[in-house]
């Protein structure tokens, strides 16, 4: 099944320094029709979040997606997905670093992986245990187009 953004969406992108933020707007729902014919929400939906080719490896992306902002990172032929926001201080992580697979946030330099969200190192090198890991969502490639797995109310 291919996922395309209905006629009246549109994906918006803005430019601050070198970063890139991105939103797309008026995301449709997803609903699995039961044989009852009736239909029913999807719990989770992948969503087109952009194209391939506006990723470059190693760099961090923000997509605003459903009021969620999303960390998009294509590291080593793979594309990942976390919550753009440090669980530290709130920090926005698409300006913050990224290096051989960590992801280190401009604020207090709190240090975590982006295939799983695990905390690496807390804030100025404090225990792992000090703050909560990443939020992390599959994301997969199909047709060009990058998709990520939101839960339905997201």
């Amino acid at each position: 099944m291919k996922l395309d953004l209905p006629p009246n969406s549109h994906t918006s992108r803005r430019f601050i320094g070198a970063v890139q933020y991105f939103s797309i707007s008026q995301i449709f729902n997803a609903t699995n029709l039961h044989s009852s014919g009736r239909e029913t929400k999807c719990p989770n939906m992948f969503v087109p979040v952009c194209a391939v080719s506006e990723l470059q490896e190693g760099e961090l992306y923000r997509f605003d997606i459903r009021d969620r902002p999303l960390l998009v990172v294509m590291y080593d032929g793979s594309v990942f997905a976390t919550d753009s926001i440090c669980t530290h201080q709130e920090a926005d992580l698409s300006l913050g670093m990224f290096s051989r697979g960590i992801i280190t946030c401009p604020l207090h330099r709190a240090m975590f992986r982006v295939d799983d969200g695990e905390v690496v190192s807390g804030p100025d090198g404090s225990s792992p245990d000090s703050i909560r890991r990443l939020g992390f969502y599959r994301a997969k490639i199909e047709n060009g187009q990058v998709y990520v797995d939101l839960p339905q109310n997201a």
